[in-house]
């Protein structure tokens, strides 16, 4: 049996408050796309938010270089948006 990607808890992030990194029920959400895990979905759209994040890193470390104040708050509002689907707070 093949273990589920997201079947363990997560813990909470290092911030003062203790707030979770993740949000429980949009990852549910996510999970209930493959139930199993057989099809790999959670795993694929965690990767593909990973290569997106990575991206978009970049290309704010280059506007910031460049002070492009737009471009940042761009990119920001992007990851805003794509961490959300995910459940990344």
């Amino acid at each position: 049996m093949v273990e589920h990607p997201v079947s363990k808890p997560l813990p909470a992030d290092d911030s003062e408050g203790g707030a979770p990194a993740i949000d429980e029920p949009t990852l549910a959400q996510l999970n209930q796309l493959d139930p199993q895990g057989t099809n790999g979905i959670v795993r694929r759209v965690l990767e593909t938010y990973q290569r997106s994040l990575d991206k978009a890193m970049g290309e704010c470390a280059n506007a910031a270089a460049a002070q492009d104040w737009p471009t940042i708050g761009r990119i920001a509002h992007t990851l805003r948006a794509s961490s959300a689907s995910v459940g990344a707070l």
